[in-house]
């Protein structure tokens, strides 16, 4: 028998490529790296609060095809530093990489200045002469995830296309697998986070349905 992984992740990678190609962001990636010592990095504050800053990291030479990276931790730890690498070596291939850190929830209804944060970004950094507007992508990891499908599905004609990587995609899904019977610790966590930051409007927090109006890749 054929080993279903032989079709699937091939599947996987021309399904990925072929939606590079479709929004005309095709990335000319390589394995080189050496071009890594020619990006600029800096830290840039767009707010009061300590933690909310970008890191700018900017190619040696580009045409201001822009992704804004959104880190993981359950929307309550975590921070930019986590993608930073990865972020760097997009710049040694052409992109401006905005690494985001966002306000932490912390209290009841905190996935408001969460949003807030991320939406900030986006309309202040699309503005930016080093940014192409119409070539702005969002990447985000698993709670980064969820802000990265509700910022481009909100925000679609700013936004070029998604890449999130295990998103928490749908809010009211994370509370109620938190709240079966038996649920692991760090689902049930998870779900009480959502619960807490983004009970206020499950319907308007989550992003799931909203897809369709701007083209992703969501890989688990």
């Amino acid at each position: 028998r054929t080993n279903p992984l032989i079709v699937i992740v091939p599947a996987l990678i021309l399904f990925l490529v072929l939606l590079a190609i479709a929004i005309g962001l095709a990335p000319h990636y390589t394995n080189d790296f050496r071009n890594i010592a020619k990006v600029t990095s800096t830290e840039q504050s767009y707010g009061p609060d300590p933690q909310q800053v970008v890191t700018v990291t900017l190619p040696a030479t580009g045409d201001g095809k822009t992704v804004i990276w959104l880190h993981g931790g359950g929307w309550a730890s975590g921070g930019r530093g986590s993608l930073q690498a990865e972020a760097a070596a997009w710049a040694a291939n052409g992109w401006v990489s905005l690494n985001v850190s966002y306000r932490l929830g912390v209290n009841q209804d905190d996935g408001r200045k969460i949003l807030a944060d991320v939406a900030t970004v986006l309309a202040k950094y699309r503005t930016a002469s080093y940014v192409d507007p119409a070539r702005i992508v969002v990447y985000g990891e698993s709670a980064g995830g969820h802000l990265a499908t509700w910022l481009g599905s909100k925000q679609g004609a700013q936004v070029k296309a998604i890449i999130a990587l295990s998103p928490v995609s749908s809010v009211s899904g994370a509370i109620t697998a938190g709240q079966a019977p038996g649920a692991p610790d760090n689902v049930r966590n998870l779900g009480a986070r959502a619960q807490s930051f983004f009970g206020y409007s499950v319907g308007t927090t989550a992003a799931h349905r909203y897809l369709d109006r701007v083209p992703h890749a969501l890989i688990a």
